[in-house]
């Protein structure tokens, strides 16, 4: 296949090697130009090799329509310029969506593309513009969104393989749910007080702020299994427990995160208080509004 990959941050850069590895033509797209000059001269490097990997790479304005497969892999926050230059484009191509949380699923639900959301269990960290951390292997989990059934597992059969593995679900709806719960609890807080997943579970206060977020997750998305649901998220926390979280990254390098689209959509779809749930959410909204006004 030959395959567009938008985005070109941990999760883009990993993608892009991986796809290659597997056979497919892959064209990775980025916004910066001295990002886009440093992989061309160098490649990508994953994790500790003395090796790079050479990979074609273009700006994501030339973006045109001649792919089989687009894998849009930027942060939540960049998802709706994307898909407008997509349609300004006029790239007919389906659409995997590998975003957190769920704030792009009515893109997804209303775009002429066929579209299918993935889910990323892989721990991935970027260590520069060049570099990328691939510190724990895991599953991509992808179902059809506005896409035939039959396409997407023909997808995930073409991208799948031994060392990269990607599993087909049937409901949508439940893989990014239960995924957007995990988010919403072990982001914010990681990201809030500045520590790792693990050390949640280390202090009673915090884990007790981690239970009640889970709770109103599950409220909001009508999920009645909350107790599985904790257990799922504080096993999550002791298998990632020296991670740092993507959230907390982008906090640490004055990023804006993706709290929108993690528990702003909670929030947007519950119409009872919500309060732990609000106190992260204008947390770290408040916590983006000084950075810029530093930045000023």
């Amino acid at each position: 296949m030959k395959v567009a990959i938008i985005g070109a941050g941990a999760v883009g850069l990993l993608y892009a090697i991986k796809t290659q590895e597997r056979g497919h033509k892959v064209t990775l797209y980025a916004r910066r130009q001295d990002q886009i000059e440093l992989i061309r001269r160098e490649g990508i490097q994953v994790g500790e090799e003395h090796t790079s990997r050479t990979i074609h790479i273009e700006d994501v304005t030339r973006l045109h329509h001649f792919f089989d497969l687009v894998i849009l892999a930027t942060k939540q926050t960049h998802v709706d310029e994307v898909v407008a230059l997509m349609a300004e484009k006029k790239v007919t191509s389906p659409v995997l969506f590998l975003q957190n949380g769920m704030g792009h699923v009515d893109l997804a639900v209303n775009m002429p593309n066929p579209s299918a959301v993935g889910v990323v269990e892989h721990g991935v960290r970027k260590t520069s513009d060049r570099g990328v951390l691939h510190t724990g292997l895991g599953l991509t989990r992808i179902a059809a969104v506005n896409m035939e059934r039959r396409q997407a597992l023909w997808i995930k059969d073409q991208l799948d393989s031994k060392e990269f593995s990607y599993v087909f679900e049937e409901d949508w709806f439940e893989v990014l749910s239960n995924k957007l719960i995990v988010n919403a609890v072990i982001n914010p807080i990681t990201a809030l007080f500045n520590i790792r997943n693990g050390e949640i579970l280390e202090n009673p206060y915090l884990l007790n702020i981690a239970k009640r977020l889970c709770e109103e997750a599950c409220m909001a998305l009508l999920k009645t299994d909350g107790d599985r649901q904790f257990e799922r998220v504080t096993h999550i926390m002791e298998q990632t427990k020296w991670n740092r979280s993507s959230m907390l990254a982008d906090v640490l390098h004055q990023r804006e995160t993706e709290i929108e689209g993690i528990s702003g959509y909670i929030l947007e779809k519950c119409k009872q208080d919500l309060p732990y749930t609000s106190f992260v959410y204008e947390g770290l909204k408040g916590i983006g509004q000084i950075r810029r006004r530093e930045n000023m």
